[in-house]
């Protein structure tokens, strides 16, 4: 009788919407040996992750000096080491890891060059290209414009920005293993095919997760006005405005609609 190895996973090395904290309970509900891991805390709080090695640690206090300071010395006193730290680390994934998850068109190097020496130590990776802005063409993506709108990047801008997406995308096209995408965005420049995340669905713990608050999920008098819920990360580029203007015309068209509008929630 002979022992199969058991293969570790990492996953990370950012969080989207509480996806793969969510993804990675799941995995280890079926014994599967992973870790959750990111670089950095976002800024809605999900949280999540299994674990935050040392030199992570390290790395993120010298990140957060640097960026309460901002200065010339701050850089080389704090921001280049925590790099050094962050990439000593990725160096030691590499080696420690069997399959990698990656989130949001990232990978563990800066510039995704690890996925050349991950397809060469016979690494597995599967990459998820199918939130949107990873993989959307700038010339189709409005989060590039501020966040009231106003202001928005330049044809020159957006043709540089372009070009720099498509050559990332380019590179997991050709050293992932298996891609998750999603037709509306990821389409646009990958050569290769990939599962459709839609036929896959999202990790969801369950009921537990839905926010508790204000917001009652459900109304309880029958002709109690319609509960609309919005949420938006970035108002401009999820057509706040548009969602607002179409609300309003149907309340003057005699439609009861109870509107409410989170921005900058966790």
């Amino acid at each position: 009788m002979t022992n199969s190895k058991t293969l570790k996973v990492f996953v990370g090395p950012y969080e989207i919407a509480g996806y793969y904290s969510n993804l990675v309970q799941g995995l280890q509900q079926i014994n599967v040996d992973c870790d959750y891991i990111t670089y950095s805390s976002n800024k809605f709080n999900y949280g999540g992750e299994t674990k935050t090695p040392w030199l992570l640690k390290c790395s993120k206090s010298l990140s957060s000096i640097h960026n309460q300071h901002r200065s010339f010395i701050s850089k080389f006193t704090f921001s280049i080491p925590a790099k050094f730290l962050r990439h000593l680390w990725a160096w030691l994934a590499i080696f420690r890891y069997d399959v990698f998850i990656f989130a949001f068109g990232a990978s563990l190097f800066r510039g995704n060059h690890d996925l050349i020496i991950l397809k060469l130590l016979r690494k597995r990776v599967i990459t998820n290209l199918a939130h949107g802005f990873e993989s959307r063409p700038p010339f189709m993506d409005g989060s590039y414009q501020t966040l009231d709108g106003k202001q928005q990047p330049s044809h020159l801008e957006l043709l540089k920005l372009t070009q720099k997406k498509h050559r990332r995308l380019s590179r997991f096209d050709k050293y992932s293993q298996i891609i998750i995408g999603a037709p509306s965005s990821t389409s646009q420049f990958l050569k290769s095919k990939f599962i459709n995340t839609q036929t896959m669905g999202i990790p969801f713990g369950g009921s537990n997760q839905i926010a508790e608050g204000d917001i009652s999920l459900s109304n309880k008098e029958p002709d109690a006005p319609i509960r609309i819920l919005h949420c938006p990360s970035h108002p401009a580029a999820k057509g706040s405005f548009l969602v607002e203007k179409a609300i309003e015309n149907l309340r003057t068209r005699g439609y009861r609609i109870n509107l409410v509008l989170l921005k900058e929630k966790p």
